[in-house]
């Protein structure tokens, strides 16, 4: 994941258009770029998934055992933490204002990062804590991957998308 998020980093930040109806001129020698940008994202996408699928499959099960010993209701309060990620999916595009750059990834990444090392702690509230920072960070850096591919594609954005969601479930399924 490290990996691949640094590759996204290094990867070329798309050029936002004001004007909807113009489509961007790309050379062939950017074309080569651009499709490892892609291929990059895809698997980002990949990762977040897979990431967000293995802490919340995991995490319950650690804390049914001691020495937390959760029942199932304290369990499925957890679960209410997941609703940050919906919103902050919803509001990641307007509260960057369209940034696109290399800092808003990694700035998100790094909450997802973060939060993921804190749900491996021995303190419940540091646990919760990890578990919200993380969900934000993995839904904000998600919708921020959607937006990016989006400005990218251009045209070519049915196609694009459809082959990011489809590494993003694959992910998941992992």
């Amino acid at each position: 994941l490290l990996g691949i998020c640094a590759a996204v980093h290094f990867s070329p930040v798309p050029e936002v258009s004001t004007d909807a109806s113009r489509e961007p001129a790309v050379p062939a020698a950017a074309a080569f770029g651009q499709r490892k940008a892609f291929v990059v994202e895809y698997l980002l996408g990949f990762c977040i998934l897979f990431s967000q699928t293995s802490i919340w499959t995991y995490l319950p099960v650690r804390l049914a055992r001691a020495p937390f010993m959760l029942d199932d209701r304290q369990l499925a309060l957890m679960a209410f933490v997941f609703l940050l990620g919906a919103v902050s999916a919803s509001l990641t595009i307007c509260v960057t204002r369209n940034d696109l750059s290399r800092s808003a990834i990694s700035l998100f990444f790094g909450c997802a990062a973060v939060g993921a090392l804190m749900t491996g702690t021995f303190n419940l509230y540091a646990i919760a804590g990890g578990l919200a920072v993380f969900t934000v960070g993995s839904f904000a850096l998600q919708a921020m991957l959607s937006r990016r591919l989006t400005v990218r594609a251009g045209a070519a954005t049915p196609r694009i998308f459809a082959a990011y969601m489809s590494m993003y479930y694959m992910g998941g399924s992992a």
